[in-house]
């Protein structure tokens, strides 16, 4: 054989063994130079299936004595085995029962679960074994999935995304790395876990979609990979409270969302003027999304007992005969007539609706309560629409309250702010005073992402619950319904409609 032709093929030369003795070494067996050659142990050629750089099978035609080498094709680099008739190619061999070919346009071939060869070796073939020379470890390899494989989340909600690796080969995992395809849309935290179980939190920062990726690192690379879809939607419609307690038969639950940050405070229950929140009391649950319950998250998971119920019925009952009742003779009145004119009871204007003779009672347009004048409006029988602003011009002078009533047979009793009722988080109320009613407060609609903040100064009591309806264009930093307690309305709740208690004690003359 020419030296330079040695050179260039580096010597490197396979072989089979004839079945007399498969499976050892014959250093006896002279073939394709002068190099002595060891077994390559397990790299068997079943039904002429080789595994190629470790990853894809293509079938190699290997023949015995009598036979000759074809052409073949492995992946996308070609392979060419020489057509053999007298002899091995130039630079090969042929000695017994063994045919060499020379592969000449394959930088790399490995057959085998551990091994590969360089280009320019000479390859043997007999009854299925493959014997060789030159050896190198097969990289890593692995599977991953990721789960979930979609989500959906709001802007500043986050979820959970985790890794399960599987078909770990020929090394060990050093982590899961963790990205995002858009960080204007989603973030990732961590990017890199060592655990076994291994996580990450996927937060929305923008609305869109886009997805999450698990990188599995092996021996310094990625060996596999895994994405899931994500998409991040606007964030839900939530309410707060300033300095005022909670009562809840049922849930509290307010949305908060991650956005609220900033001049935003993501509290259920903001502090009052004098420095402190009120509590929240529950006999369900208390959710508060991505939120605290208040500075001092006072709450009480706890029935509540009342010896009565403070529904219409009550309040009718405890008005003394003496007061005159305006009678309203219309299903629709402006605001304007209940903000002057009537008979004055004890400092106080109580108005009285038919809702069995007239039906539903709406006001139209702005109320405006001046000075001193106080109201108060019974509804009975009939639903309560407010279609105008009702405001107190004088806080801590002026009042005004609104009791609706349900019928005999429990239907109607229910109050309804119309969704043009409104305005910007700009602190001032939309509707102020107290307002009971036997069945639900509906804060009102005009459809998803249409609607603008209604902010009420006061209290608002209902035995059906309280319907929170409004969705901002924008929910990241602004509640959709903003309830302020008011002090000053408390202190002039009219004595007429409290509950009298005497305590009778027998003195000395």
């Amino acid at each position: 054989m020419p030296a330079e032709i040695i050179k260039k093929s580096l010597l490197f030369t396979a072989f089979f063994l004839a079945l007399s003795f498969l499976g050892t070494n014959d250093a006896g067996a002279k073939l394709c130079g002068t190099q002595t050659y060891q077994e390559v142990t397990g790299c068997k050629i079943s039904g002429g299936n080789c595994v190629i750089d470790g990853q894809s099978t293509q079938t190699v035609n290997c023949y015995i004595e009598g036979s000759s080498c074809m052409t073949g094709y492995v992946s996308q680099n070609r392979c060419v085995w020489r057509s053999v008739s007298s002899g091995c190619p130039t630079g090969g061999d042929r000695d017994g029962n063994y045919i060499c070919c020379l592969i000449t346009e394959r930088a790399r071939y490995t057959c085998g679960p551990a091994y590969s060869y360089s280009q320019g070796s000479y390859y043997s073939y007999s009854q299925g074994y493959y014997y060789g020379y030159s050896q190198s470890s097969y990289p890593p390899s692995c599977s991953v999935s990721l789960s979930p494989s979609s989500a959906s989340i709001s802007q500043g909600s986050a979820t959970t995304f985790t890794a399960s690796v599987s078909n770990i080969q020929n090394g060990s995992v050093s982590s899961v790395n963790f990205s995002s395809g858009n960080t204007g849309i989603a973030t990732v935290s961590p990017a890199s876990d060592t655990s076994v179980v291994y996580n990450t939190l996927a937060t929305g920062a923008g609305q869109g979609s886009t997805t999450i990726r698990a990188d599995v690192i092996m021996s310094g690379s990625s060996r596999c990979n895994a994405t899931s879809n994500i998409t991040v939607t606007r964030p839900n419609p939530w309410w707060q409270t300033i300095d005022s307690d909670l009562f809840s038969t049922g849930n509290i639950t307010s949305n908060i969302p991650g956005t609220c940050t900033g001049g935003c405070i993501p509290r259920l229950i903001r502090d009052g003027a004098g420095g402190y929140p009120g509590l929240a009391a529950f006999t369900g649950t208390l959710n508060t999304g991505l939120g605290t319950t208040s500075s001092t998250n006072w709450s009480a998971n706890s029935g509540l007992s009342a010896g009565k119920t403070y529904s219409y019925a009550y309040f009718v009952r405890q008005i003394p005969s003496s007061v005159v009742m305006n009678e309203i003779a219309s299903p629709s009145i402006n605001g304007s007539e209940l903000a002057s004119g009537g008979t004055e009871s004890n400092g106080y204007y109580y108005y009285h609706f038919d809702g069995a003779a007239l039906g539903d009672l709406t006001i139209t347009g702005n109320t405006t309560i001046v000075g001193d004048r106080k109201v108060v409006l019974l509804v009975e029988g009939g639903n309560l629409t407010l279609a105008g602003q009702v405001r107190i011009s004088s806080p801590g002078q002026g009042f005004f309250m609104a009791v609706v009533g349900e019928t005999s047979g429990g239907s109607k009793g229910n109050t309804f702010v119309s969704q043009t009722v409104g305005g910007t988080n700009d602190g001032v109320p939309e509707i102020e005073g107290i307002y009971v009613t036997d069945n639900q407060f509906n804060t009102g609609t005009a459809g998803a992402a249409s609607d603008t903040q209604l902010h009420i100064r006061g209290s608002v009591a209902a035995y059906a619950g309280i319907n929170l309806q409004r969705d901002l264009v924008s929910n990241n930093a602004t509640p959709a319904e903003l309830i302020e307690f008011s002090p000053q309305l408390i202190l002039l709740y009219p004595s007429a409609l409290s509950t009298s208690k005497f305590s009778w004690q027998e003195v000395a003359p």
